[in-house]
């Protein structure tokens, strides 16, 4: 019973502590967005992008379930350019949940921006 009650904080502690590196994704990535908005993609922006991604990689270790944690992420890598990392989390968010049409969206956008715009009609069929 002790024990149970133990690894059960343990969880809500992961969980809490998975909520808060997304919040810091999140401010991440808008301070990168806000600096592509004035400036253009410059270094500066591609690096708060890569610290929202390792947020998010932190969060997702943490909450290996959670999709919004993918998706952002996903989101990041579809900023950065780099659409198999995308494809690849937008994949996963749509198996944690079928229903997260955030999931859905990157997927197909990643998949088009690879060239690969028969292969996404598949996807939104």
């Amino acid at each position: 019973q002790r024990q149970q009650q133990q690894q059960q904080q343990q969880h809500e502690q992961g969980l809490d502590r998975a909520d808060v590196c997304r919040r810091e994704g999140n401010s991440l990535y808008k301070e990168a967005q806000a600096i592509v908005k004035r400036e253009g993609m410059r270094e500066s922006a591609a690096s708060k992008y890569e610290a929202a991604i390792a947020k998010y990689s932190e969060g997702i270790r943490l909450a290996p379930t959670n999709p919004q944690l993918r998706s952002n992420r996903a989101l990041c890598h579809l900023a950065l350019g780099d659409f198999s990392q995308c494809r690849a989390d937008a994949l996963e968010t749509t198996k944690l949940d079928p229903s997260f049409m955030k999931g859905w969206f990157l997927l197909v956008k990643a998949t088009w921006k690879e060239d690969c715009a028969t292969a996404s009609l598949p996807i939104v069929q």
